[in-house]
């Protein structure tokens, strides 16, 4: 509107001395008004949903009367004077009318029939002014010229609308396209926080609810409450993995249903489930949370006719306003559930002891890594021996740490943390090597004995690696003693078997060691062909406590006997019980008062010297 006013203006400036003043300023009243009405309508114009009740009639003729309303001043200006003017005047004022009726029709080009309806209105009746009603014949060839003009700015019309119609489209389609891919965004992001399998929030979406739970926090507390399944993989692996999932998705129903609206579930990873209780207001109300969750799961949960009891160890960790992390807090939770599991005490709340531990077990996982190859792994050996005539006729090999501080690590605390590492065949298989070459350096009749952990027995290697290192060595198979426990062959009595008949095909003598700690021992004496049966000190240790401790000695050594096998008896740490062992028949010993174990060359001199010490005489 802008621009009409201008031209409203110009054509005012050129011919205020050509048409009668009064005629003039009327006109250009009307125009400035009518450019001004539709201006300020334009602008307070806003877009609004449809109404039913609008009618579709009227909101097409809109632009059609803002059209013919715009261009009726230009129109009649134009075809009411041209003519009468002299000509210089009249080429200004047609001019003035066609440009009008050009930068109108294009800037209302989008809409087609509006366009064509102004541009009509300026230049069709002065387009019959001059041919009809002038009748001069250069009037005549300029209404030509107008008529040609008005198909000219019909094709404009035209390709513009269908340019701008165009661009409509694309916008259009851009328009959609973000509008999908927004969406995509929103799906994308909806799923990377979420569980596929549970539809609970994930570990991911978990930890940023922490972190919102972080900085929020104020004077209040927040708890994390961490939960494993303590027998999923058993189901999983005996029923399948349908089972499993269904499996996993009770849980989660259940957990939903034990907690409130405010509290965030999310299954964290495997059969590792965590709930967050934002307004903790103290450990009562996260302990009845934690109880009521251990109930629920502790139900007995029914898939496809199967009755699967699966429990649950349950670790919390309550924050302090100020204090950790959130990622910290969880961790701790995650500590606290690993002590419940291992103490089977269902709920464990954190407590700074269980993170001195997990500290300490870092630690020894960060130097076992280079344990072996710095040398601090060392072979100590126990003799095993006759409780008759108290000589030996083996050694035991027992592996130390000596850390780099000179403290002694010993093998109950570091072998489970290089079994959970992976490095327990390595270091069994280092432990073989080193006995073998000390063995050679010990009387022919010397057998030496090695610990195997069930990781290793059931490698697939194991029965190659002993017969490389008796090659590199040189050590007789007939010297060489394998010592399983009865645990390890709790779960794999079958593949285990086979794996001792190839070591014996070997010459190697199989020991089964800590008899009577597992639940089906007469079994796996009956199915495997064992040499040794080392009665576990257990039972040695409480023979002056028990005569039935004399009775289950005894049985064993009558079973021995039967399947052609010796029998040790470990840990005998006093003289009553040497002689209560050596009572119920037992042939050989091992423990602190025969021989504490000893040093690669200290077992070597006590082996080839055989020097009766006032220990060995009391043996006696």
């Amino acid at each position: 509107m802008a621009g009409f006013a201008i031209n409203t203006t110009i054509a005012l400036w050129a011919f205020y001395t050509i048409i009668p003043n009064l005629e003039l300023l009327i006109w250009a009243a009307a125009a400035y008004t009518i450019s001004g009405v539709v201006g300020l309508r334009a602008l307070r114009r806003r877009p609004r949903k449809s109404s039913k009740t609008q009618s579709p009639w009227r909101t097409t003729t809109r632009p059609w009367q803002f059209a013919i309303l715009v261009a009726l001043p230009w129109s009649i200006l134009a075809s009411s004077y041209t003519g009468s003017l002299d000509s210089k005047s009249d080429i200004i004022l047609v001019v003035l009318a066609v440009g009008m009726a050009a930068s109108g029709s294009v800037l209302i080009a989008p809409i087609p029939s509006a366009a064509i309806l102004y541009m009509s209105v300026i230049i069709v009746p002065l387009a019959f002014r001059c041919m009809f009603l002038i009748g001069d014949g250069t009037y005549i060839e300029l209404g030509l010229l107008l008529v040609s003009y008005w198909f000219f700015l019909l094709g404009l019309i035209a390709t513009t609308a269908r340019f701008f119609a165009e661009r409509i489209r694309t916008m259009a389609k851009l328009e959609q396209s973000l509008i999908d891919l927004s969406k995509a965004h929103r799906e994308t992001e909806l799923a990377a926080m979420t569980d596929g399998l549970t539809g609970l929030a994930n570990r991911r979406a978990f930890i940023e609810r922490l972190k919102i739970s972080e900085s929020n926090i104020g004077p209040r507390k927040f708890a994390v409450i961490y939960m494993d399944l303590d027998r999923f993989k058993h189901a999983n692996d005996a029923l399948g993995h349908h089972v499993g999932d269904e499996l996993l998705r009770t849980v989660g129903c259940r957990i939903q249903r034990a907690v409130n609206q405010s509290s965030i579930v999310a299954r964290i990873g495997g059969d590792e489930f965590a709930v967050l209780l934002e307004d903790a207001t103290d450990r009562s109300v996260a302990e009845a949370l934690a109880e009521r969750l251990l109930s629920c799961l502790s139900e007995p949960i029914v898939i496809e006719g199967h009755t699967i009891d699966i429990g649950v160890s349950i670790g919390v960790a309550i924050s302090d306003p100020g204090g950790l992390a959130g990622r910290d807090i969880l961790k701790q939770a995650d500590i606290a559930m690993y002590a419940a599991k291992v103490e089977h005490k269902g709920i464990c709340f954190f407590d700074p002891q269980m993170q001195r531990r997990v500290d300490e077990q870092s630690e020894i996982e960060m130097g076992l890594r280079t344990a072996i190859d710095r040398g601090e792994l060392v072979v100590h050996y126990q003799p095993i021996c006759k409780l008759s005539s108290n000589t030996a006729v083996g050694c035991e090999a027992l592996v130390r740490w000596v850390r780099p501080d000179g403290t002694i690590c010993e093998p109950d605390t570091f072998l489970p943390v290089a079994e959970s590492m992976g490095l327990t065949s390595t270091i069994d298989r280092w432990v073989m090597q080193k006995a073998c070459e000390q063995a050679l350096e010990w009387p022919a009749h010397i057998s030496v004995s090695v610990n195997f952990t069930a990781a290793h027995i059931m490698s697939k290697d194991v029965v190659a690696q002993a017969a490389q290192v008796l090659r590199e060595t040189g050590l007789e198979p007939h010297r060489l003693q394998i010592e399983i426990t009865e645990t390890s062959l709790l779960k794999h009595t079958v593949e285990v078997a086979e794996i001792i008949r190839d070591l014996k095909f070997l010459g190697i003598s199989i020991a089964l060691d800590d008899f009577g700690t597992g639940y089906s021992s007469l079994s796996h004496l009956v199915s495997l062909s064992v040499d040794r049966i080392k009665v576990d000190r257990l039972f040695v240790s409480e023979l002056d406590k028990a005569d039935k401790k004399e009775l289950v000695i005894k049985a064993i050594v009558q079973l021995a006997r039967g399947l052609g096998a010796d029998v040790v008896a470990e840990g005998i740490e006093t003289e009553d019980q040497l002689l209560r062992v050596r009572a119920c028949g037992v042939a050989l010993g091992q423990g602190f008062f025969l021989s504490e174990p000893m040093s690669g060359p200290e077992a070597t001199r006590w082996l080839n010297e055989q020097v009766v010490t006032p220990r060995q005489e009391r043996c006696g």
